[in-house]
């Protein structure tokens, strides 16, 4: 063999690939997303609690309010080791 049935071969993968992602493409259309507008900052961050955490999500910090209505800051180099501030006032 010369090579010419191998090279007719993937042409014709190629052609019809091509073909098929135009027919595909224009079946399933989708209707592009418009990214909404920002807002501007607000002044005041509101939640129940606060964690400091790492790029493996390891938690080094955490700001929260307990059952009891007090607010506990804790910090620590391990969730194990986290010593609590409270506050004294």
């Amino acid at each position: 063999m010369n090579g010419k049935p191998g090279l007719t071969i993937i042409l014709l993968a190629m052609a019809s690939g091509m073909i098929g992602g135009a027919v595909i493409s224009r079946l399933f259309a989708v209707t592009p997303v418009i990214a909404q507008t920002a807002t501007a900052a607000s002044k005041v961050l509101r939640a129940e609690r606060f964690e400091l955490v790492d790029g493996r999500g390891k938690v080094y910090a955490t700001l929260e309010l307990l059952d009891s209505g007090v607010p506990r800051l804790s910090l620590g180099s391990t969730p194990d080791k986290m010593i609590g501030l409270l506050p004294t006032g």
